[in-house]
């Protein structure tokens, strides 16, 4: 992995277990890593296998492409995974009433997506 890749993913490792709540022990122990070694990752310092890195997109949601995808830098459709955590926190701070309106219009764009 070249220099950009690997402080691609220490950013990634460290903002997503931040956005999650989890100390770097407490996003380490699921996974099988040790803190210290996730604290390497998370500062570019060292950068994990293939089985660590499988293990670190599906912790996060992420298939490997959309992982490569972000690593190599590159849009893929603007990556809408990426953005699910801010729609669903943006979600969680709506009033009942703008929530509502909100499920509406999912509702028909489901909807009409589905009969067509």
């Amino acid at each position: 992995m070249d220099n950009q890749r690997r402080q691609r993913l220490a950013k990634l490792l460290k903002s997503k277990r931040e956005e999650m709540g989890l100390s770097q022990r407490g996003m380490a122990a699921p996974l099988g890593f040790r803190q210290a070694t996730l604290s390497q990752w998370e500062s570019g310092k060292a950068e994990p296998d293939i089985t660590s890195l499988e293990k670190i997109a599906k912790f996060f949601g992420y298939t490997m492409e959309e992982l490569w995808i972000y690593l190599d830098g590159r849009d893929a459709d603007k990556t809408s995974k990426w953005d699910l955590n801010k729609i669903l926190n943006a979600l969680n701070t709506m009033p009942p009433s703008e929530l509502a309106k909100v499920g509406n219009q999912v509702n028909s764009l489901l909807a009409s997506k589905c009969s067509a």
